[in-house]
């Protein structure tokens, strides 16, 4: 039926075909198959609805295409060709589907063993299908996303963008870190573990000898009414990491034997650490006792996505009626906005 770009229904149950390929782009609105289908290609059918496929059975399908099909759910097909391989009675080997989800990582595991397609629709069983973005929630060690991009080269996965750390002030005890990231710490009853956007980036944390070797210039700027002078960010500093097992040796190779001594002494440099990029940002949850602290190890021109939200500065909040309240300290332990709110004179509220 490749030829037929006209096809709008096609019936052909009970015939014993194994395969039937379609026209691309053919209108179809009605698609009847055998239980016999061993080849399920659903491929570029805009006008066909799930209420219009019907299956007389899916156990014999060894392979499933889907693109772009948008009456048909193609995620919730190949959960059912999956789930019927577990159960015994499918045959599912390989599939295609083009995906933008979020996942904790699940679906990469699900999906790992199955085969694809390559473009030119030869069969590839080095890689599996699943296509397109998956966000993660959950943060996977570098050696398992490798693992994963290996064996799904054609989808991009995203780690979590951040990885959280919950403080909760209305614990007296400075073991009161939890890390939502990997559910470990005080909140979750066991003890806290990095993980996650804060390994990565400690990992890239190293020793290192470093001098100035050009002196910024300066420039005078008013503080609390006083002139103060300040350095520009035109100065440079050199800096050559010390290899991580040793401080007395020089990063300048992969065996510390092989590795040059430092000289320690101050001639070539101070003893310092270096700190890489990363994003950060701070939430003060007052109300309800808890502070939290946001890392992403993200690339410096690739900063994680944030909430929309409407930002006010001080002067818009200023200019608008009722919206300034001054002479007000924000007090914590209070249930609302408005009984937090105190004049430093013994009375809450607005």
């Amino acid at each position: 039926m490749s030829r037929q770009g006209r096809l709008k229904k096609l019936d052909v149950r009970g015939t014993g075909l194994t395969r039937v390929k379609l026209a691309t782009g053919a209108p179809v609105v009605q698609l009847c198959l055998p239980d016999t289908i061993e080849e399920l290609f659903l491929e570029y059918l805009t006008k066909l609805q799930d209420s219009g496929l019907v299956l007389e059975g899916i156990n014999n399908v060894r392979g499933y295409r889907y693109t772009n099909c948008p009456g048909i759910d193609g995620f919730a097909m190949l959960e059912r060709l999956h789930q019927a391989r577990l159960n015994g009675s499918g045959k599912l080997e390989r599939f295609v589907l083009e995906i933008d989800r979020e996942d904790d990582g699940t679906l990469l595991k699900k999906y790992f063993d199955y085969g694809t397609y390559t473009q030119t629709g030869a069969v590839d069983d080095r890689h599996s299908g699943l296509r397109g973005k998956l966000t993660l929630t959950k943060y996977l060690a570098d050696e398992e996303l490798e693992k994963y991009a290996a064996r799904y080269p054609e989808l991009t996965i995203k780690q979590p963008p951040y990885t959280m750390i919950e403080f909760d002030d209305s614990v007296a005890d400075d073991a009161n870190v939890s890390n939502l990231d990997n559910k470990t710490g005080y909140k979750f009853g066991n003890t806290y573990k990095m993980s996650g956007h804060v390994n990565a980036i400690l990992s890239k944390r190293h020793r290192v000898l470093a001098k100035v070797t050009r002196m910024p210039t300066s420039r005078k700027v008013e503080i609390a009414g006083q002139q103060v002078e300040v350095n520009n960010l035109d100065g440079e500093m050199t800096y050559f990491p010390l290899h991580d097992e040793s401080s007395n040796f020089y990063a300048d190779a992969e065996d510390m034997n092989d590795c040059t001594v430092a000289k320690l002494d101050g001639s070539e440099g101070d003893w310092m650490m270096y700190e890489p990029f990363y994003w950060s940002k701070g939430i003060n949850d007052y109300l309800n006792n808890k502070k939290y602290a946001c890392y992403s190890s993200y690339p410096e021109d690739e900063m994680p996505p944030v909430p929309e939200a409407t930002v006010l500065t001080l002067d818009a909040i200023k200019e608008t009626q009722g919206g300034w309240l001054g002479e007000r300290k924000i007090m914590s332990g209070k249930p609302t906005l408005k009984e937090s709110l105190y004049d430093g004179q013994g009375l809450f509220g607005m």
